[in-house]
Order: C-alpha cells, then structure tokens, then sequence
C-alpha cells in the first residue's frame, strides 16, 4: 500500500494571522472615529460623540465601524433630545424657584377666614366651588408703599405664584383678586 503524501505543508502563525487580516480586512477607516464616539458616549458628551460618529459613517458607511456609528448615531439623537429635556425641567425649576423667593419677598399670604369663624361667608363659598379648599387667604403687599395709587390688585404676579405654590385658587375664577381658596 502506498501512502499518499500531502501536498500540505504545516501552517506557521504568521500565515494564520496574515489569513484572518484578510479575512476581516486590513484596517477600517471608521474605526478610529467610531472609537472616539464610543469614548465620548461613555463620558455623555452626546453632541460631540454624534461629530464622531458621523465622520466615522461618512468616512466608510459599510464597514463594520461605520455600521457601529451609523447605528450610534440613532441611539445619540434620543440621548441628546432627553439631555435637551433635562436641562429645561431644570431651567423651569430654578425660574420657579426664583419667581417663588421674589414673591416671598414683596407679598405675605394672610389667613383671611376658617370655618368655623367665618362672618363673610369666604370658606363656604371656596367649598362650594370645590370641598378641598374651605380656608381664604389675602394677598398683601409686605411694605405698602410700594403700592402704586390706583391699584387695585399690587403684585397681582407674586400673589399668584405664591397661590399656585401653595396649591390654592383664586376666589373669583373671572377676576381674579387679592382673595384666594386654599386647602384644607
């Protein structure tokens, strides 16, 4: 019997390495980019990984990076728009917060009525218009004269910020004034 020879010679490591260069490519010309995208996701800097991302895709958009940073890209657009939406609920706090220390500053909310000692009838008219609100407050200036002459409602703002802080409504819903229905 006659053995049969391979005409394969062993394979060093170095033909095994060269083989899966070429099998998965040389070099990736996204990769970079995407790299520095990724680093910038991670460090949630959304605005300037999106740059990175987008340099990566448009640098080689089929290959395996520039799919990466394609689908990157997506994910970064939400991530920015819920930062965007963040930022303003802070925003809106910190000017509520401030609306609220200016108000407390020029006006002071006074307990007008409680039942049962309620001559002009105020708490019974707030529970008709809603049973959580049977207590009525005024809204007065804290230094009266800042008050200028004519004015019927002074820092009419302030009082309604302190009232909407306060979780009270104003006692006449048409014309606002210097009354308010507040909770219990």
């Amino acid at each position: 019997m006659q053995t049969i020879k391979s005409s394969l010679k062993p394979v060093g490591a170095a033909a095994v390495c060269l083989g899966i260069l070429f099998t998965f490519g040389c070099t990736d010309a996204a990769e970079e980019d995407y790299k520095k995208c990724e680093q910038l996701d991670k460090e949630h800097k959304y605005e300037d990984a999106l740059k990175a991302c987008r340099a990566a895709s448009q640098k080689d958009a089929r290959s395996v990076c520039g799919e990466k940073a394609l689908a990157l890209e997506n994910k970064l657009y939400d991530k920015i728009e819920k930062q965007k939406k963040e930022k303003a609920a802070e925003e809106a706090e910190y000017a509520e917060s401030k609306a609220l220390d200016n108000a407390n500053a020029k006006v002071i909310f006074n307990l007008q009525s409680t039942p049962p000692k309620d001559p002009d009838g105020y708490s019974e008219r707030c529970m008709a218009r809603n049973r959580a609100y049977e207590n009525t407050y005024n809204c007065e200036p804290k230094d009266p004269s800042t008050v200028k002459e004519g004015d019927g409602f002074p820092f009419k703002e302030e009082c309604m910020v302190l009232a909407k802080s306060r979780g009270c409504m104003p006692f006449f819903e048409e014309s606002p004034t210097k009354l308010f229905c507040c909770t219990k």
